[in-house]
């Protein structure tokens, strides 16, 4: 919301007054810079690693949009959640019984000629791992592809609700099987046979943009056994931390040269990595004992741009002699590694690169180094440093 601050000699000393405070503002802001894992709200509300495809008809932002209503079935529903959120005011939690379901009714059934399919944020809250199923229901009352629905983890990023974290799904239409022009009802359905733990959506609806279809008419759920249609239970996804709030499992942020790396507590318990590098400067996260990466697929983190979206960085590997692994150097702006294209100047994004692409696979590493990879004094924070699979 834009202001208009009076600017007559009357109101000289009001102006000049105004001034300092908002100069103390920006000043604060710096200091409790925001944090993806953080539930902090107020004046700087949190803003997290993942970005949804542009939004062309909003179902929830804040609050139920554009005639969508609650129609859900043993469930039970926190539309104004507020403590942990990607954007905004609120996000929508969900808590499913056996057998219950989380429905957007529009009543009148809804033309989605011209969409491509269903996206939004969401998150697996304090354990993660949710098996949900997606699907919705068509003007003749028909649920498609089936009343169980797709298996929801194959269409977000990491092929999983993640816990403490969130993360973009993305369902094109066309994995549903063969549409009338218009839908009723979107549900998310609980596939798992038994109750499972509160979720969460934000930034919730309809969308143009291309998707990646992993089948096509076709029921997606995992199976177990010819065609029970039970649902099959997925371990837990593999996961071993660098850096979440603190230095874990024996790495350290001491190994830098012409840069500085250093945590910042943002909040009781919350923290983030902030770097400073000059120009061709690196910071790494070591370990005395050679870390292996044998059953990890990918190194993830969360980078915010701290006021600067031109950053230049090149991610490289340490092998177990402490020796660069230079033919696996990667530079974040070539290749398909930020999930939106290109780090934001001021928001959370996550970064994801295959240990293939850096020559990980199945090494024995001993450093994870960012490096500058300009002529320039670049800063940014990071977070939620791990391998996953």
């Amino acid at each position: 919301m834009n202001e208009t601050i009076c600017t007559s000699p009357e109101s000289k000393h009001s102006t000049s007054t105004v001034s300092v405070f908002l100069a103390f503002l920006a000043c604060l802001s710096v200091c409790l810079w925001p944090y993806p894992d953080a539930g902090a709200r107020g004046l700087f509300p949190v803003i997290l690693a993942q970005s949804t495809l542009s939004l062309k008809h909003v179902i929830f932002d804040d609050k139920l949009q554009n005639n969508w209503s609650d129609g859900s079935v043993k469930c039970k529903l926190n539309p104004e959640y507020d403590e942990w959120i990607p954007n905004g005011a609120y996000a929508l939690g969900a808590t499913l019984e056996k057998g219950g379901a989380l429905v957007f009714d529009r009543g009148i059934a809804m033309d989605i000629r011209g969409y491509s399919g269903i996206t939004g944020q969401i998150s697996g809250g304090k354990r993660g791992k949710q098996l949900v199923g997606i699907c919705v229901i068509d003007f003749w009352g028909k649920y498609l592809p089936n009343k169980t629905g797709l298996d929801l983890r194959k269409y977000t990023r990491n092929g999983a609700l993640p816990a403490d974290d969130w993360t973009t799904f993305a369902v094109p239409f066309k994995d549903c099987g063969p549409l009338p022009r218009g839908i009723k009802a979107i549900c998310f359905t609980n596939a798992s046979g038994k109750a499972i733990d509160t979720f969460y959506m934000d930034d919730f609806g309809l969308t143009t943009a291309a998707m990646k279809s992993h089948t096509v008419g076709k029921d997606t759920r995992t199976t177990k056994g010819g065609n029970s249609g039970r649902p099959r239970k997925r371990g837990p996804v593999k996961v071993s931390y660098v850096f979440k709030d603190k230095a874990e499992n024996g790495w350290q942020y001491t190994w830098s040269w012409g840069a500085s790396l250093k945590p910042k507590l943002i909040a009781p318990g919350k923290a983030v990595l902030v770097a400073r590098q000059e120009p061709f400067g690196g910071c790494a996260c070591g370990r005395k004992k050679p870390f292996s990466t044998r059953g990890y697929g990918r190194l993830v983190f969360s980078i915010n741009g701290g006021g600067r979206d031109d950053q230049k960085l090149r991610v490289v590997l340490f092998d177990k002699a402490g020796k660069e692994i230079r033919e696996g150097s990667v530079n974040l702006e070539e290749g398909n590694f930020i999930e939106g294209g290109s780090i934001s100047e001021d928001k959370w994004t996550t970064v994801s690169i295959p240990l293939k692409s850096l020559k990980g696979m199945n090494r024995n590493i001993t450093k994870i180094a960012i490096i500058n990879n300009s002529t320039g004094i670049q800063q940014f924070l990071i977070a939620n440093v791990r391998f996953t699979e």
